[in-house]
């Protein structure tokens, strides 16, 4: 009988990752997970506690292996309290967890649950919100589909006080009569869906109040909310398809064009924003750039959405400039 030859050569074996690569939930669309909630969702499928995940693993990275000493308590407590919404955001403390996680587990995505891909358009100031925000509905309806609870990065943009899909308000406080504290974007005891205070589920489980999430009308501009809701999810879902991210002068000159087009002076147009004159001046030549807010207010004017004001092609710099 003869047998094939067999290739006895050892396969290539792919490379391990320290930690277990989890994906992320939604990048492309504008439910993308944030980075913080990532962090929560990556403790607890290793099973342990956000704590343990920070001080052993991710301090390193971000330069503050001083925290993991059990005597700098207060300052890890500091950290938990003013800086994790950062871990979100544009700047240095988001992009070296994104490379801390990425190294880590394996993964090349994760920058995209943040907000570095906008670090050149977008201020840090108002930005985004000091506390944890969420909707307890969204929580509900996630658990009872078999979906995984999580907090999407645009819950965490300052602008985006409402849910457009349940039309009612955010919460920012828990629920339960005998807490009742905000949290912050991450703390050493966060876990997917619950309170980071009292380790309680967040969703509707009939322990909200009447006032709790309260529904608003259309007589409360719920238009408003649910534009600023989709502009600022277009931003987000866009980041992963941007060819590069977008620089300052292309925001500027995506001002200057779009302003142009706007009958009346300066100063009327500045009237209309109410804004100073000056303010409008310095973001057509490029001296400041809106706060998100502000970014907001003229593209509604304009009536075109931010990312259109923000995302001028590299291609059209020169033509808009003419």
């Amino acid at each position: 009988m003869v047998y094939a030859d067999w290739d006895l050569q050892r396969p290539p074996i792919p490379s391990r990752s320290r930690l277990y690569c989890l994906e992320p939930i939604g990048i492309g669309t504008p439910w993308t997970e944030s980075l913080t909630s990532y962090v929560s969702r990556l403790a607890e499928v290793h099973s342990v506690r956000v704590r343990e995940l920070m001080m052993h693993e991710l301090l390193p990275f971000l330069g503050r292996s001083h925290l993991a000493n059990t005597r700098n308590a207060n300052l890890l407590t500091a950290f938990w309290r003013n800086e994790t919404r950062a871990l979100n955001g544009t700047r240095t403390l988001a992009r070296n967890l994104v490379q801390a996680l990425e190294t880590l587990t394996g993964r090349r995505d994760l920058r995209f649950l943040t907000l570095v891909s906008w670090t050149e358009v977008l201020p840090i100031q108002q930005l985004q919100k000091h506390t944890r925000a969420w909707c307890p509905t969204c929580f509900e309806e996630w658990r009872q589909s078999g979906r995984l609870a999580y907090d999407p990065l645009v819950w965490t943009l300052a602008p985006v006080t409402f849910c457009p899909q349940h039309r009612q308000r955010l919460l920012v406080v828990c629920p339960f009569p005998d807490c009742q504290r905000s949290s912050p974007w991450l703390s050493s005891r966060s876990r997917p869906g619950c309170c980071a205070r009292c380790g309680r589920w967040l969703g509707n489980s009939g322990t909200h109040g009447p006032s709790d999430g309260e529904t608003l009308t259309q007589n409360e501009r719920v238009q408003a909310h649910v534009w600023t809701f989709h502009a600022l999810g277009e931003l987000i879902a866009s980041a992963p398809s941007l060819p590069e991210p977008p620089h300052r002068e292309h925001l500027v000159r995506g001002m200057q064009r779009s302003l142009r087009n706007v009958a009346g002076s300066r100063r009327s147009w500045a009237h209309q924003l109410r804004l100073a004159e000056g303010t409008v001046l310095e973001w057509r030549k490029g001296l400041t750039i809106p706060s998100l807010w502000c970014l907001l207010l003229v593209s509604s004017r304009l009536g075109i959405s931010p990312l259109q004001l923000v995302c001028v092609q590299v291609g059209d710099v020169g033509r808009s400039a003419e």
